[in-house]
């Protein structure tokens, strides 16, 4: 009997999430078989917090650990080099990575270096070209934005590698290391989260542990991200770690966040996200928000145009009452209406107004085509420029698929 397709799904990342998950990473080093691991991270104020929580986590563990606190966000290759040096030098065995996603960028970027006898990184970049198992690497979550770190992928420079040895082997959220982030990184964490669950949880997916995943962060952020905005508005600064009160909904958005590293990792074709990551090029809003404003108009696509049923999108928008009291042929509306309910609510909250539309967005509609031709030069994308150029007409103006 063969496998059904529905049950293929790749994500071999531990995740330990809540209070005191950081007291138990000496325990997960050493389940890895290491016993010397490389930290990397940055210097900011709340970092020191935070590397003081981390060295109190392993202070009874007799495991020596080792920081390494330069990292910028303009670090180069000699960053790496200087790195690996480090780490083949001292006799690492292992890296944790704690700080955003460019920290865990380049502690993905080292690892591919320290692990191979290759050191030339140009043999590496694009799909699948690293054919060979990497450190063990632990990725500390510092803020909700963690999808990009959890997943299969790494950027550097002008350089992307795709790889499934690339996912980190541990995910730690720990509300003493989780800090306060501005309005603007918890809405292109939301926008990109939801894009990526949104789009995938369908019912002809490949994988219904997918759909799992993409329920589960669909759900915290339609609960949390109106509070979670109103709250960082009132935030004086951005490297306070949370009190008790509203650490729950940043832990919560953090979740939901590597849910959509999984979804991304396991679906290629997400077009909510490659269309918003090329027309954040053209506009003064961020690609996480143009991801956020194409959505409702990709769903409408898929399900007007290519006739995909998407009417268990109701259930993780709202709840268990709306979706069983709603007729089947309801639900999509529904859906989108909860949706773009959502989009107007963040544009009213005085100090955001996220924009509705690729116009607000200042988004010339000259540049449709520009977009489309070239999100769809790319061999892994399986729509057409008609589609694409489609899509983002209907984004520009604001007007539901029908």
């Amino acid at each position: 009997m063969g496998t059904s397709k529905k049950l293929e799904f790749f994500f071999p990342v531990k995740i330990n999430s809540g209070k005191k998950a950081l007291a138990h990473i000496p325990y997960e080093i050493r389940g890895l078989n290491a016993k010397s691991p490389l930290v990397i991270t940055t210097q900011t104020k709340g970092n020191q917090k935070q590397i003081k929580h981390l060295i109190n986590a392993f202070k009874d563990s007799k495991i020596n650990l080792s920081i390494y606190d330069e990292i910028c966000d303009d670090s180069d290759i000699s960053t790496i080099e200087e790195l690996a040096g480090i780490f083949k030098d001292n006799g690492f065995d292992s890296i944790i990575s704690l700080g955003n996603q460019n920290t865990s960028n380049i502690a993905k970027v080292l690892n591919i270096i320290v692990s191979g006898a290759n050191r030339n990184l140009n043999n590496f970049k694009g799909y699948d070209k690293i054919d060979f198992p990497l450190k063990p690497m632990i990725l500390i979550a510092d803020s909700p934005n963690t999808g990009a770190g959890v997943s299969n992928q790494a950027l550097f420079g002008n350089m992307s590698f795709v790889s499934a040895h690339l996912f980190p082997d541990l995910v730690v959220i720990d509300p003493e290391i989780i800090t306060k982030e501005d309005t603007k990184t918890i809405i292109n964490t939301a926008m990109t989260t939801l894009s990526c669950c949104m789009e995938s949880f369908r019912e002809d997916s490949c994988s219904n542990l997918s759909n799992a995943c993409a329920h589960t962060g669909i759900s915290l952020v339609m609960e949390n991200i109106i509070s979670l905005v109103n709250e960082s508005l009132c935030f004086k600064t951005s490297y306070n770690i949370f009190t008790k009160k509203t650490a729950n909904k940043h832990i919560a958005l953090a979740n939901a966040s590597v849910m959509g590293g999984c979804i991304a990792s396991n679906s290629s074709n997400l077009l909510s996200l490659k269309l918003g990551a090329e027309a954040g090029k053209h506009c003064s809003s961020s690609s996480e928000v143009c991801m956020g404003i194409i959505l409702p108009y990709v769903l409408e696509f898929l399900s007007v145009k290519k006739k995909i049923n998407l009417s268990r999108l109701l259930l993780p928008v709202s709840d268990i009452d709306t979706f069983c009291r709603t007729p089947e042929y309801q639900r999509f509306d529904k859906a989108v209406v909860k949706i773009r309910d959502l989009q107007n609510e963040l544009f009213m909250i005085p100090g955001v107004c996220v924009p509705r539309t690729l116009k607000e967005a200042d988004m010339s509609e000259n540049s449709i085509y520009e977009i489309s031709k070239t999100v769809c030069s790319n061999q892994h994308n399986n729509y057409n420029e008609e589609d694409c150029a489609f899509i983002l007409k209907h984004a520009f103006d604001g007007r539901p698929v029908k």
